[in-house]
């Protein structure tokens, strides 16, 4: 074995010395993978967990989408890997990552590791996640890219005794645990928020207070068109869709004869097999092909629109849209003005506003978090491996 010269700038206690590089094959046994024959179903459908490699997303993975049956694992060249495997993508996608928790097997787009007893697996998750870009360089093929188990075996790593790849892997692990946990709180706020908009912007509850049914208003008392061109070039460019507004900063477009909007304005796009709209939160301008309304704020709180008015124009959508040639939804803009869409009253719609956008604050307060916690581990992870 080499013995690398450097050492990690930030080390735990009671550790010294220099890492040293040993070869993949050395840390453990690379076995591959196979897929059972597609058109013999009794292969298929049973317990097994088989993966392929568009399910690694996570650094943890316990379920796959399809499963085989015991028959088809003696037919096919996959094998049964045990829990704490490394699950290394070896084609297509090369170098994504993840550890099996339960026995599982894969289809051939993977070179799999069973960690030896002489190190510790996580600590070889986080140290080979450094090696994506040595993985697809050692890779080889004319027609698509394949890591194969020989080239796997032959690439050096740079790598400690078990006793401190444990000690870096459990401060490590602890820090996604954390980011799991934000993730998890994120992931209650959002399906909390989601069930409570149902009821909210349906009147099916109702804040103490409010009482009575909601009035219906024609969209032409609210919605009042706006078309006004960026002549100045004085507005940076944003394109609508289905995730909200993004700014396209693209030197390349344009822009003089993009259409301006205004915060809180309403802006309707169409898209192939869907409608995009936004209540916006900035100043800009879009493409001619969106449509620009001016909000009145006495009947509609522009907050509440946010939420309330794509929910009905979606609800309204086969009354207000017709397949264009390029199949495509055209808004019929005559037919969605003249929609009636009952409204709570402005100081209802308020109360809704504010509670729903506490929810999104937290929401991305814990957003924020996960980024930084993200931000610290990489700086983390830079300091403490070679």
């Amino acid at each position: 074995m080499n013995i690398i010269k450097n050492v990690p700038k930030l080390r735990f206690p009671g550790f010294s010395g220099e890492w040293e590089e040993r070869m993949v094959g050395n840390i453990g046994e690379i076995i591959g993978g196979g897929t059972p024959d597609t058109s013999m179903n009794e292969y298929w459908n049973g317990n097994i967990i088989w993966l392929t490699p568009t399910e690694i997303k996570n650094k943890y993975i316990e379920d796959s989408e399809r499963k085989i049956t015991k028959l088809g694992l003696r037919n096919s060249s996959a094998k049964l890997l045990p829990p704490k495997t490394l699950l290394i993508t070896s084609r297509a996608t090369i170098g994504d990552i993840a550890i099996a928790m339960k026995e599982c097997c894969t289809n051939q787009g993977f070179q799999s590791i069973i960690v030896n007893e002489n190190n510790n697996y996580d600590f070889v998750y986080y140290d080979l996640l450094r090696y994506k870009d040595t993985f697809i360089k050692y890779s080889k093929g004319s027609t698509f890219k394949e890591l194969s188990k020989n080239e796997m075996k032959k690439i050096k790593i740079k790598i400690p005794l078990i006793k401190e790849q444990q000690k870096i892997a459990s401060f490590i692990t602890a820090f996604d645990k954390k980011i799991e946990i934000v993730a998890k709180k994120i992931e209650h706020l959002e399906s909390y928020k989601k069930g409570l908009m149902q009821k909210l912007l349906t009147g099916e509850i109702r804040f103490p207070g409010f009482y009575g049914e909601w009035g219906k208003v024609n969209l032409n008392k609210i919605f009042k068109n706006y078309n006004e061109k960026n002549r100045q070039h004085n507005y940076k460019q944003y394109t609508i869709g289905k995730n909200g507004i993004k700014l396209i900063d693209d030197i390349r477009y344009n822009i003089l004869n993009h259409k301006t909007f205004k915060l809180n304005d309403l802006i309707i796009g169409i898209g192939i097999n869907e409608i995009n709209l936004n209540i916006n939160i900035v100043n800009g301008c879009c493409s001619p092909i969106y449509t620009i309304y001016k909000i009145d704020e006495y009947i509609l709180n522009p907050i509440f629109g946010y939420y309330y008015i794509p929910k009905k124009i979606y609800e309204y959508r086969n009354k207000i849209t017709k397949i264009s040639s390029r199949r495509n939804f055209d808004i019929i803009h005559k037919d969605l003005l003249n929609l009636q869409i009952p409204f709570p009253s402005v100081e209802e719609q308020q109360k809704i506003a504010s509670f729903l956008t506490a929810i999104d604050k937290k929401i991305e307060l814990n957003k924020n978090k996960i980024e930084n916690l993200k931000t610290y581990k990489k700086g983390l992870l830079q300091k403490m491996f070679i």
